[in-house]
């Protein structure tokens, strides 16, 4: 994927079972990152989805496009699930890393004052629009 993708994180039980059919996430485009999640469906889905599920260390392990209406998928192996209304631009694909330092929970070591400050970084930098 190429350029900048806006990230709504869902933590809450209520947000995760509404998860893409927000009205207000599903109109701005955003990708929803429900965490923890291994289990997603589109019951009451309007559109189709992509789905990407995401292991513990950050890695793709099973991505899949245009889910349509009432699926249900799993994946014992998934973390979080990463969803967006389905378009045409580029995916996920199993392989993938998602984070651009180490996963969550183990510890960032700052650079040194010469090396300059830390920025956050595109995951989708590099990749093909």
């Amino acid at each position: 994927m190429n350029g900048r993708c806006d990230f709504v994180v869902l933590t809450k039980v209520g947000q995760r079972l509404r998860g893409m059919k927000s009205a207000k996430i599903a109109s701005c485009g955003a990708c929803v990152v429900l965490v923890p999640c291994r289990d997603i469906h589109t019951f009451g889905m309007k559109f189709p989805i992509d789905v990407a599920f995401v292991d513990g260390g950050g890695v793709v392990v099973e991505a899949y496009r245009r889910v349509s209406r009432a699926r249900r998928l799993r994946c014992p192996h998934a973390r979080m699930t990463i969803e967006r209304r389905s378009c045409e631009r580029d995916w996920f694909e199993p392989g993938d890393c998602i984070f651009a330092g180490p996963p969550p929970g183990r510890t960032l070591r700052g650079p040194s004052a010469e090396e300059g400050p830390v920025h956050e970084t595109n995951p989708f930098e590099g990749r093909n629009a």
